[in-house]
């Protein structure tokens, strides 16, 4: 299966990271979008497939979310495939949930509450952060359509694609639910797939449940696949978050490991002492 990353040099070592557990898995091939050179050259040190798409991004104004849909529309005209972003770790190979919903064009991971429309309609929303695009050409009229809303509209990919979802969305199936929230948000996490049909695009879409490609990582259960840590930068430092959840990859040293708990003890004293100055004083 083919595998599409966008990458910067800012995410370069969120990608080494995730790297080494993508490199587990023998199923998939990697393609990675670079938008500079910094990223041409980490790939060719580690001999990984890539674009150059750094014109492309500097005519989008170097906005991430756009070049995202850009690549989106470009690769689904052609292919079938995995997008990830590099913070969804792959802790486990997701070879048999991708292939649970042959019928469905395309697979979802479950995001928390953005767009807050979509949540308040729907209950929960679609993920842009990983996908599967299940059927090659399938999707190809819908991605079209979200990078020219993404292009002239709202500048986000992962809005754009919950908001032309949306209005023409036929639920197919039941599955239970619980309710949690993030930033005081609630919203609906599944214990089965839900499936649905969307008539305007001619899509059928699956939403793999939240417990299997885990947005929240508190909510890590056994049968997390990807996680997707929203919390990830609560420490000011993800290794360090990675760590403290157990998702570092073992090739990590344990020198590495103790360096970044000394990086982050810094960072959270430096963070104490700032509050502790600004705190208005009382007569």
């Amino acid at each position: 299966m083919l595998t599409v990353v966008l990458t910067s040099k800012n995410v370069l070592r969120e990608f080494e990271h995730w790297l080494c557990y993508f490199k587990e898995y023998k199923e998939y091939d990697l393609l990675c979008y670079c938008v500079d050179n910094s990223s041409v050259k980490f790939c060719e040190k580690y001999n990984i497939k890539f674009v150059d798409i750094s014109k492309e991004h500097s005519l989008h104004d170097n906005n991430f979310w756009i070049t995202k849909a850009y690549i989106f529309k470009e690769i689904s005209k052609n292919c079938s495939f995995i997008y990830s972003d590099l913070d969804a770790l792959w802790i486990e190979n997701p070879i048999e949930i991708l292939k649970s919903n042959l019928e469905s064009d395309i697979l979802f991971s479950q995001g928390t509450y953005f767009p807050k429309h979509v949540n308040n309609k729907l209950g929960f929303v679609f993920c842009a952060g990983f996908f599967y695009v299940n059927k090659i050409g399938s999707a190809e009229k819908f991605f079209e359509e979200v990078y020219v809303t993404t292009l002239n509209g709202n500048k986000d990919d992962q809005y754009n694609i919950n908001d032309l979802l949306m209005n023409d969305l036929q639920e197919l199936n039941k599955s239970k639910f619980s309710t949690t929230s993030f930033n005081n948000e609630e919203f609906k996490i599944f214990d089965d797939f839900l499936n649905f049909l969307n008539e305007t695009y001619k899509l059928k879409i699956s939403l793999i449940p939240h417990k299997i490609v885990v947005r929240k990582s508190l909510l890590k259960t056994k049968e997390a696949v990807i996680v997707h840590p929203v919390e990830k930068n609560i420490y000011g430092n993800i290794y360090y978050f990675y760590y403290k959840n157990n998702i570092l990859h073992k090739q990590f040293s344990f020198s590495y490991k103790y360096s970044q708990i000394i990086l982050t003890i810094v960072y959270l004293l430096k963070a104490r002492i700032k509050k502790f100055r600004t705190y208005p004083k009382t007569l």
